[in-house]
């Protein structure tokens, strides 16, 4: 019987929490009989990634660490050369930012706001256009309006709460396999799995 897989995510900010169901989800659907570790969530507070992943590896000592950079508008190609190399590392490295990945379920927009039978239209982009939109906005304001807030109710409505709750109220993200940036990093994940015989 293998262990349980112990794994951490090395985020960009704090607001990247919401990638941590996503890696959870990659990670079940990979490998269904497997046990993981939630990934452990830790904020770069250094510009210098190779050395804080160092640290990272020599303190926590995880199996697999997530590296996350958005690739905001750079290219992916240029920001991938930015990430840091070894066995034990998968880059996330979202297009243009890790929002666009949480465009995908109306029903869980809906409900992050609590009001789930809200009766506004909201136009979701279609998954082609993910990574071309300036998807943190998109999805800010689709949470805004499905709110039915107005007022003072909607100033002190808590946007990026919301946000984190989109990505722990989505079951499926399967659609996501379209997008090439999250195709890359679950072929990279698939990869540093077989490695550990996983």
């Amino acid at each position: 019987m293998k262990r349980v897989l112990q794994t951490a995510l090395l985020a960009d900010g704090t607001s990247d929490k919401a990638l941590i169901p996503i890696l959870r989800w990659t990670l079940r659907d990979l490998r269904p009989e497997g046990e993981f570790s939630d990934p452990q969530f830790i904020f770069r507070r250094h510009r210098n990634l190779a050395e804080t992943t160092e640290a990272v590896l020599r303190e926590y000592k995880p199996d697999i660490l997530f590296v996350h950079r958005d690739a905001e508008n750079a290219p992916m190609k240029e920001r991938m050369k930015e990430m840091p190399v070894g066995d034990r590392l998968v880059p996330v490295v979202p297009v243009k930012m890790t929002e666009a990945w949480l465009l995908i379920d109306e029903r869980a927009i809906r409900m992050a706001t609590s009001n789930p039978n809200g009766s506004m239209r909201l136009d979701l982009p279609k998954w082609k256009d993910l990574e071309k939109i300036q998807a943190k906005t998109v999805l800010h304001e689709l949470l805004q309006a499905a709110s039915g807030n107005t007022g003072r109710r909607l100033r002190s409505f808590n946007v990026e709460q919301a946000v984190h709750r989109v990505a722990e109220l989505v079951e499926d993200y399967a659609v996501l396999r379209n997008l090439a940036a999250y195709e890359d990093f679950r072929h990279r994940l698939e990869a540093a799995l077989g490695q550990l015989g996983w």
